[in-house]
């Protein structure tokens, strides 16, 4: 059986792999064994958006913009009274020059391109205020 902290199924890169690995007694950080660059973030919608879950309503458009630049690997449950969720992408959070508007890090980008949604909230049908909508990188991973 091949050793998976050396190397990987599917021919990933085992650098890669080493490259991510993290001491386990480090609690404070993210750590996950992969061949990918992964990115976790919060979006704080500003507003409750759990009844925002049909087709062209706040949490598709919100996912829409973000599936734009990345692959979603995992998008948390609402929290915080239904305004706020994560995700983990898979795609670093490099500054670059997404739109030709000078660099800026993916979540930056992305968080601008939902607030460019605009206000929403008297649209038919109704979404909320996009541009109260904020993007964070979380340096912590917390399940509960």
């Amino acid at each position: 059986m091949a050793d998976l902290t050396q190397s990987t199924i599917g021919g990933g890169s085992s650098v890669k792999v080493a490259e991510n690995r993290k001491p386990y007694a480090d609690m404070t950080a993210i750590h996950y064994n992969g061949n990918k660059n992964l990115t976790v973030f919060e979006i704080a919608c500003g507003a409750a958006v759990n009844a925002q879950t049909g087709s062209g309503l706040a949490i598709e458009s919100i996912m829409r913009i973000v599936e734009k630049y990345c692959t979603v690997v995992i998008r948390g449950a609402l929290y915080g009274t239904n305004q706020k969720f994560a995700l983990v992408v898979e795609q670093s959070n490099d500054s670059l020059d997404y739109d030709q508007a000078g660099a800026e890090t993916l979540v930056e980008h992305i968080e601008d391109d939902i607030i460019a949604l605009t206000d929403l909230s008297g649209a038919t049908p109704a979404q909320i205020d996009f541009t109260g909508v904020t993007c964070t990188v979380k340096t912590t991973l917390a399940l509960a």
